[in-house]
């Protein structure tokens, strides 16, 4: 009992040392890439959803070649590009990529570089176009 008084100065010089540290500093300067306020805000978007739409979705093949006829395309008759975002956001999805030319090399938009896209296709008499449709 005779150190007593001598730990409440002690307790008051940590109480003390402890509330002085306690004023914010400032945060330390970047070092390195820091991402962009558009990085972020991508970041933020959390999960993706990929839509691989192709030939090869008409031949009932995984894999194709780019060999398949582009007549094959003919198919999505009751196409809605609403629904399709509309079923990605009711997943909880909160962006969407289309890929719009797979490894086959069809592209769902009319090229006039190859005739492995929609313009050789019958839907919509080649007149079609699945990316103008999906952007809205």
């Amino acid at each position: 009992m005779k150190n007593l008084p001598g730990l409440i100065p002690l307790a008051l010089l940590v109480a003390a040392a402890t509330r002085c540290g306690a004023i914010a500093a400032d945060p330390p300067k970047p070092y390195g890439a820091v991402p962009s306020a558009r990085q972020l805000a991508h970041h933020e978007l959390e999960i993706y959803g990929f839509c691989h739409f192709t030939v090869n979705t008409f031949t009932d093949r995984e894999w194709g070649n780019g060999d398949e006829p582009e007549t094959v395309f003919n198919n999505p008759t009751d196409f809605d590009a609403d629904q399709i975002v509309s079923a990605f956001k009711a997943g909880g999805l909160k962006g969407l990529i289309l890929t719009c030319k797979h490894h086959d090399g069809f592209c769902l938009w009319p090229s006039k570089f190859t005739k492995h896209s929609i313009t050789s296709s019958k839907w919509k008499n080649g007149a079609g176009d699945v990316v103008r449709e999906s952007i809205g």
